[in-house]
């Protein structure tokens, strides 16, 4: 069991895809709706389990840092959020399909336990790969 920092936001729990997505999809969506809670925005909205993230307000999201500065942002500005989402389809309407969906922002709290790593940006990630693999023994 990998303990994980996770996004809640307005009945959604958004966190890093699976591995077996990664790189099976065009631009490697980095995040996935992993939970819809019954009677929420989110379910209002149509969000599914399984949905990839791709942008927020049409800014391309590559982490939950970045996800949870645009849903703050909005929840700020007290606006909706507008995500655009990739579901899996049918063999009828498509392998994928796009989706947009406008969330509105009832809460945002980032969830997981306390010693979980912080949410990174990609490029951050990135560089502790690099610092990690540059270590002897890495």
């Amino acid at each position: 069991v990998i303990e994980r920092q996770v996004l809640w936001i307005s009945g959604a729990l958004i966190a890093e895809s699976e591995p077996m997505i990664r790189g099976q999809v065009q631009g490697s969506p980095s995040l996935m709706i992993h939970y819809v809670q019954d009677g929420s925005a989110a379910q209002a909205q149509d969000l599914q389990e399984y949905d990839l993230v791709l942008t927020a307000n049409g800014r391309p999201v590559d982490s939950l840092a970045t996800l949870q500065t645009l849903a703050r942002e909005a929840e700020t500005s007290k606006s909706e959020m507008s995500l655009m989402l990739l579901r899996l389809g049918s063999v009828r309407s498509g392998l994928f399909v796009y989706q947009t969906r406008t969330l509105p922002l009832v809460d945002v709290e980032v969830v997981g336990p306390p010693n979980a790593p912080e949410m990174k940006t990609a490029a951050q990630a990135v560089v502790s790969d690099q610092e990690l693999s540059s270590q002897p023994g890495g």
